[in-house]
């Protein structure tokens, strides 16, 4: 299952290069929806209209749960990854990821820095900053851990993977 799924390149490439028996990609707009319908051809992807945070899956369902940078975006972090662990089945992956606002993301870093130093008011429209839950430290400390512990963050993008016992 892709939470978020917005267009559908993600389930378009699982499709192709896994052969999985399905894939699911849920997305809150309807019209994201409609476009992974138009763009991903493939009687073994099914798409769903839903919420990160009530997803339209029963308990332990699915084999794995992939989410890309949606969780940046919303308000309530731990619940929708408590969300994805409920549909997973016991130790099927949950994978998500962030936009390393604060650091990774070079080029919006370094413009967003010099604004800031061109005008001071700029700081407060910094992603850095308005995306606190995106930095290493507070993942660690914000985001329920795996039934394992497991966190996992890499170099450009911090990935929170765990398996659902």
């Amino acid at each position: 299952m892709d939470v978020d799924c917005r267009t559908g390149a993600l389930p378009a490439e699982v499709l192709r290069a896994c052969s999985p028996a399905a894939v699911l990609g849920v997305d809150p707009s309807a019209a994201f929806v409609t476009r992974a319908a138009t763009h991903v051809d493939d009687p073994q992807a099914a798409r769903a209209v839903g919420s990160a945070q009530a997803l339209p899956v029963a308990d332990a369902s699915v084999d794995a749960v992939v989410s890309g940078p949606v969780l940046d975006f919303l308000p309530n972090r731990p619940a929708a990854l408590a969300e994805m662990r409920r549909g997973v089945r016991p130790s099927g992956p949950v994978a998500a990821c962030v936009w390393d606002h604060a650091g990774g993301m070079q080029l919006m870093r370094r413009f967003r820095d010099a604004a800031a130093e061109r005008d001071p008011a700029a700081h407060g429209l910094d992603q850095g900053v308005y995306f606190p839950g995106c930095r290493p430290e507070l993942l660690r400390t914000r985001l329920p851990t795996a039934d394992d512990g497991t966190i996992h963050l890499t170099a450009r993008a911090w990935t929170v993977c765990g398996r659902r016992r």
